[in-house]
């Protein structure tokens, strides 16, 4: 295993711990708060960490380990993905995977990282300033990263499951036609583009179908 693996999976460790430790420390975090904001002169009766509130150092705890072990997947997902790239330092077992099992690996990786990307943000937005998670504009766009993210995820793990049958499917140029209008399709129906892409994600199912028809009967006839 790599440096940039094991230093990712280091961080993951660090923030399960700081997780599961919350329950012992968050009561003596919430202490250490309560003095501070004393001595900086905070009124005993305010909204942000009220004294009446001890729970909080738990939930801070919780949040912060949550955070860290975003950052530690972080890690792993961009040295995954430089790897499949061919520009880490040294090539890895990804090299070792065939073309299909690669780009599912590649987009299940992206999008889990676009999902984070889009989650993270929000949830910090959500605890700290308390937004509405249905109102227009920030958490909306960032709802939309999400739902980019989760599409693209979804597709690598089909790849991933069907990486043979996929590199057999795709020896053809209008498999590849129909894949992309379903994936252009599907992204556009997501993010709320209209009409035009859902009839895109149907042309390209269609054309996908025709093209495993034509694999199949290649099949049939060279057993």
């Amino acid at each position: 295993m790599g440096l940039s693996y094991k230093i990712g999976f280091a961080v993951m460790a660090t923030g399960v711990i700081i997780m599961v430790s919350s329950g012992v420390f968050g009561g003596i975090l919430f202490a250490a708060l309560m003095q501070l904001l004393t001595l900086l002169g905070a009124p005993a009766e305010r909204e942000f960490l009220p004294p009446s509130e001890p729970e909080a150092g738990e939930q801070m705890l919780q949040l912060l380990g949550s955070q860290v072990i975003t950052c530690g997947v972080c890690i792993v997902i961009i040295r995954l993905l430089l790897g499949l790239l061919g520009l880490a330092s040294r090539p890895g077992w990804t090299s070792k995977l065939g073309w299909a099992n690669k780009l599912g690996l590649g987009a299940a990786a992206l999008g889990l990282l676009i999902g984070i990307a889009g989650a993270t943000p929000e949830l910090l937005l959500y605890e700290f300033f308390r937004y509405g998670y249905g109102q227009q504009g920030t958490m909306a766009t960032l709802e939309t990263i999400i739902g980019v993210g989760n599409v693209m995820l979804w597709i690598g793990v089909a790849l991933l499951i069907l990486g043979k049958p996929v590199r057999a499917l795709f020896g053809s140029w209008v498999n590849w036609l129909g894949l992309g209008l379903v994936a252009i399709g599907i992204t556009g129906a997501v993010v709320g583009w209209g009409a035009p892409f859902i009839i895109a994600a149907v042309v390209g199912a269609i054309t996908l179908l025709v093209g495993a028809w034509r694999l199949l009967a290649a099949h049939g006839a060279n057993p």
